[in-house]
């Protein structure tokens, strides 16, 4: 599901043979070999649309009929939707429509055009708030990530990670996507604390370093804290790789650049060194991210009092 800056679903009409009828469709399409869903969908989307998102989120994966077939369909939500000029090449039989979740749900009781069967159950999908997001808050979603970015920004906390790398050749047909749940809860309490925080998961996203880099350059914080954690305490250190190459990648950015999670906390020193992040949080966290929040805010550079922070003198 593709949506427009205004909340409009991008939808595709064209005819299908096997059924003698024109269908409404979201767009899709197969996932080449040693190709990642992500990567696929991105390609699939332009070609029959040439429409390009900003933005792309996996909701999760489900076979498609179990009982006959292995195979997997991908979720994909994407926002800000935009139209780019066709290129040769690209599917011209295709139609293009945007239209809102209340008409589209209009003409699934009408049943005209023909509704596919994936569009119908991802919507119910959706609804039933079985895919982590409601189809009628999802327009509000996209408007308040428009507006975070125009608000002055205090923290973006990242949860790293590269799938391709940890997880290799199975990341194709598996999501081997953790929910950063600590980053969750210390985004929770800054928040209460009256800081400005938001969050980059770009093991969910997929992002490279460089696009996780481009995202905090836009999003402009005083401090992009990069947080590692698991399910299982190696969890964090095969994700280190990972935050080096973001650690990196972030010293293009005016922001200052933190270092936290299991791996840190365990070897603070040689991770500070090695990383050459502006500082390095020890312990849980969202104590010493408070305090050097406000150290930052006020301006001081003084943070010999941050507990639990390790920094170069």
């Amino acid at each position: 599901m593709a949506l427009t800056k205004k909340g409009k679903m991008l939808m595709v009409q064209q005819y299908r043979h096997s059924v003698g009828a024109t269908t409404l469709e979201f767009p899709s399409g197969y996932v080449d070999k040693d190709e990642m869903p992500e990567d696929a969908i991105k390609r699939e989307l332009e070609e029959e649309t040439g429409f390009i998102c900003d933005r792309i989120l996996c909701l999760g994966s489900f076979k498609v009929v179990p009982s006959r077939l292995k195979t997997n369909a991908h979720i994909f939500i994407g926002f800000n939707a935009k139209k780019r000029k066709l290129r040769s090449g690209m599917d011209r039989k295709i139609k293009t429509i945007l239209i809102t979740g209340n008409k589209y749900e209009e003409l699934v009781r009408k049943s005209s055009p023909r509704i596919d069967a994936l569009g119908i159950s991802f919507i119910i999908l959706l609804r039933q708030g079985l895919l982590n997001l409601r189809i009628q808050n999802i327009r509000i979603s996209v408007v308040k990530r428009n507006q975070i970015v125009n608000k002055s920004l205090d923290i973006v906390l990242i949860n790293p990670g590269d799938k391709r790398q940890v997880y290799q050749g199975l990341a194709v047909e598996m999501a081997a996507v953790e929910p950063p749940y600590w980053i969750a809860a210390i985004a929770g309490y800054l928040r209460e604390k009256g800081f400005a925080v938001a969050i980059i998961d770009a093991s969910a996203e997929n992002l490279s370093p460089d696009e996780t880099s481009s995202k905090v350059s836009r999003l402009n914080p005083l401090l992009a804290a990069v947080i590692v954690y698991g399910s299982q305490p190696s969890a964090s250190t095969q994700n280190m790789t990972s935050v080096g190459n973001i650690i990196k990648a972030l010293r293009s950015t005016s922001c200052k650049i933190a270092v936290g999670g299991l791996h840190p906390s365990a070897l603070p020193e040689r991770t500070l060194v090695e990383t050459r992040a502006d500082f390095l949080i020890e312990g849980e966290g969202p104590y010493t991210l408070e305090c050097l929040l406000s150290a930052l805010k006020k301006g001081s550079a003084d943070y010999s009092s941050v507990p639990g922070l390790w920094f170069f003198l």
